[in-house]
């Protein structure tokens, strides 16, 4: 896929919801959520690097599609983006000869999948093919997987109406409730729910039992962590008074710590702001947060 492809591609993908969306609007995938869905889908940005791991399966497919050919005798084909209401499906391979759809994944470990031939594969990749089988109306999915480079295996998903059917109508409910409705939906996980409210001015709220031991779990844990600082520190002077000058402590063979000097470059702010103050001025960025303080 050349770059003026990979744009089209990422444009189209905007236009609905895909496969590897069904599992995050449900709130099921490990790496996304259903807040960056929304994020992405309203976003006119269509730039972005693949990850290794992406990169890595985009190299890894036609190879494997090859394999899966060989191994199997079915001729696969290469199907474009198809879509189905607010609904896209862009899927690996097609095998005509009996209407089925093939999915390749590669894995560095087999955490998630079940015995092979069957359909015990990872929830993302479930809900994914799910998603496959609605929008294009196929029953069965072949799911190719390459494990740590050297293992492939087939596994096999036959068409489940029930867990469709759900996925369908939570997907649709994201996409008319949040994605078009400009309404995004609630934060998932910490890094999300710290920015995602902005704090009004003397405005209090009563806690609840449930919240108030949440509270002192917190300052416990608080104070667990300082007191496990401070020794961490102690643990680390003995080591460096051991060192001394060395920069490697070894164990035979093996080594444990390295303390390494090393030089960094910065920037002198106060200076620049004396030297230079429309400068510091025309490059300063105002930014807002929330600072999280137990009394």
């Amino acid at each position: 896929m050349n770059e003026s492809q990979l744009y089209e591609w990422r444009l189209a993908r905007k236009k609905g919801l895909g496969g590897s969306d069904a599992a995050a609007v449900c709130g099921m995938s490990k790496w996304k959520t259903p807040l960056d869905v929304y994020k992405d889908k309203i976003s006119d940005d269509v730039s972005g690097e693949m990850t290794n791991d992406q990169l890595m399966g985009t190299l890894f497919e036609p190879v494997l599609i090859n394999y899966y050919e060989k191994v199997t005798g079915n001729k696969v084909e290469k199907v474009g983006m198809t879509s189905k209401d607010f609904m896209i499906a862009n899927i690996d391979g097609y095998v005509k000869s009996e209407n089925k759809i093939l999915e390749i994944k590669t894995a560095r470990f087999n955490d998630g999948w079940g015995e092979e031939g069957t359909d015990e594969i990872p929830d993302e990749y479930l809900f994914q093919v799910a998603h496959y089988c609605h929008v294009l109306d196929v029953d069965n999915v072949d799911i190719g997987v390459l494990f740590m480079g050297k293992d492939f295996k087939i596994y096999r998903y036959k068409r489940n109406k029930n867990l469709e059917s759900k996925l369908v109508a939570k997907e649709a409910y994201f996409w008319n409730e949040h994605v078009k409705a400009l309404k995004a939906p609630a934060p998932s996980n910490y890094d999300e729910i710290k920015n995602y409210w902005k704090s009004e001015l003397n405005k209090g709220v009563q806690a609840t039992p449930s919240v108030m031991n949440a509270v002192t779990e917190l300052k416990t844990i608080k104070a667990y962590a300082k007191e496990l600082e401070k020794r961490e520190k102690e643990l680390k002077k003995q080591v460096m008074e051991f060192m001394k000058d060395a920069d490697t402590l070894v164990n035979g063979d093996d080594k444990i710590i390295t303390w390494k000097s090393s030089v960094r470059n910065s920037i002198d702010t106060t200076a620049l702001k004396a030297a230079n103050p429309e400068l510091v001025k025309q490059f300063t960025k105002q930014t807002e947060s929330r600072t999280f303080l137990i009394k």
